[in-house]
């Protein structure tokens, strides 16, 4: 089992460890599979991602060699969302042709009608492993939502074994944050389990039982909101708060940067992105 506490295992980790396996840029060379498309050199394909050190390492292990197989060029963007692609789809001029989303958002993608159907005869799924291969995109990448929390506040032996515990303010008397995208991460799971649901019994979603959850543990005014990725990494460590939801990734660069915080892979949620290419994409 992988220590994701000492394994950095973030975007740009998994990018440089997709350039070794087989289905690294999967979505892209395929595009290039048949002679006949050749004409298509003289074009650029446009991704969009979300920018910084991420787009850096997408580029290094994912596009440049797709362009060097394929003589095709890419522009890369650091945009992507997806009002963004529904507004091109519904107006019926797509700009982008390969589009970054959240497991959430593809699932509200395909129920919109707004992505083109992966064809598998084109696309090689050759090494792509079963979970990864979707109807209407690839799921290249995995991450974990979890309970993290500031060592200098509370010891590792002493933190939080599940989410329970997490929300219990007379185990911790300290504020909390939790992501404001209640839709985007597992927060309403988090408080359902809180609440006493059994894992095999979290769906369908209570919404309104997990909500009546966030509004009396620990306290409104013990418990904080955050809407940015950093934001819980900054209140961790300036002391605002002593445990918060948040992404591992964030957590292991932290680490690295000499932070005292931590998290545990029990009780977390895997989370993870797909690329798709919009409805109507000009270079699909």
């Amino acid at each position: 089992m992988t220590d994701f506490r000492s394994t950095p295992f973030d975007r740009r980790q998994l990018l440089k460890a997709a350039a070794l396996t087989p289905f690294a840029g999967l979505a892209l060379s395929g595009c290039a599979a048949k002679p006949a498309e050749s004409a298509a050199a003289n074009k650029a394909v446009t991704v969009t991602s979300y920018g910084g050190s991420y787009n850096d390492q997408l580029t290094q292990t994912i596009l440049d060699p797709f362009s060097k197989q394929s003589g095709i060029q890419t522009t890369l963007l650091a945009n992507t969302s997806l009002a963004a692609l529904k507004a091109q789809v519904q107006s019926g001029d797509v700009q982008w042709d390969l589009v970054e989303i959240t497991a959430p958002e593809y699932e509200t993608a395909v129920a919109e009608g707004l992505l083109e159907k992966f064809d598998y005869d084109i696309i090689s799924d050759k090494g792509l492993p079963g979970y990864a291969k979707a109807e209407y995109g690839i799921k290249y990448l995995s991450f974990l939502f979890v309970m993290a929390w500031d060592q200098k506040v509370i010891p590792d032996a002493q933190a939080p074994k599940d989410w329970a515990q997490f929300f219990d303010q007379d185990k911790y008397d300290t504020k909390r944050s939790v992501y404001n995208q209640l839709s985007d991460s597992s927060v309403l799971e988090a408080a359902l389990l809180a609440d006493g649901v059994p894992f095999d019994r979290i769906y369908p979603l209570d919404v309104d039982r997990a909500l009546q959850v966030l509004g009396r543990h620990p306290g409104k005014d013990r418990l904080l909101y955050h809407a940015a990725n950093q934001e819980p990494i900054q209140q961790l460590t300036s002391g605002e708060v002593s445990l918060s939801t948040s992404f591992n990734n964030r957590i292991n660069a932290a680490r690295n940067d000499g932070a005292k915080l931590n998290f545990s892979p029990e009780n977390a949620v895997l989370a993870g992105d797909y690329f798709v290419v919009p409805k109507g994409a000009k270079n699909k």
